[in-house]
């Protein structure tokens, strides 16, 4: 009895919590930053619209959402991301440097370059971040194909969330070592957020994951 009380009071602070979170009804702008933003290397602010091939830059202690199209993106800081380009028929983007965190919607198909890293993307939640050691890459839920060279994985979320691997300099794809090499720096709650300004559902399935989320302290 004590835990069925418990489980239901989890429910419903998680009810409560969803429930104060609004979502932007509006697309191709810049939702929220923090700091020292750009947009072509102009300076840029909250509610601007942008525009597909768009450049935008983060500089030391920045960060910004991004809402274009049915996608999200949040850029960390000293970051330069490319927008997909419409005119072109494979609508790549492109991460330059830095790191960013991703929603795309259901049913569509797109393409994010990284160095010597393709990343397609169908329906998906990822990170990835490239620093000198090479790209790290993060599937948080859904389904991605990671290719570098001659070298293609393809990665689900079937059984577990949060898979990752790196891409070295080389075009090696492996699992990351425990120390030194995975980087703890996204949580599920920033998966649920993102989603939730795009007014779509919870990407755990409203499960045991969703009550992790709220209650995690640590970065995954």
């Amino acid at each position: 009895m004590r835990y069925f009380i418990k489980i239901n009071l989890y429910l419903f602070i998680a009810l409560l919590f969803f429930s104060k979170e609004s979502f932007s009804t509006e697309s191709n702008i810049i939702q929220s930053l923090v700091g020292d933003i750009t947009v072509n290397k102009t300076k840029a602010f909250q509610g601007e619209k942008i525009k597909s091939g768009d450049e935008i830059s983060t500089a030391k202690n920045s960060r910004v959402v991004i809402l274009y199209a049915d996608e999200v993106y949040q850029l960390r800081e000293n970051t330069t991301f490319i927008l997909p380009s419409e005119v072109k028929k494979e609508s790549v983007s492109n991460l330059v440097t830095g790191s960013v965190l991703a929603a795309f919607v259901p049913g569509r198909t797109r393409q994010m370059k990284i160095s010597n890293t393709t990343i397609s993307i169908r329906g998906t939640g990822i990170y990835a971040r490239l620093d000198s050691s090479g790209v790290h890459y993060c599937l948080c839920y859904g389904k991605s194909e990671l290719s570098s060279h001659d070298h293609t994985v393809t990665l689900d979320t079937t059984s577990k969330f949060h898979k990752d691997l790196i891409v070295l300099n080389d075009g090696t794809i492996r699992t990351p070592r425990l120390f030194g090499e995975r980087k703890f720096d996204h949580t599920s709650q920033e998966n649920i957020q993102l989603e939730k300004l795009l007014g779509r559902p919870t990407p755990f399935g409203g499960g045991y994951r969703d009550l992790i989320a709220i209650f995690e302290n640590k970065k995954l």
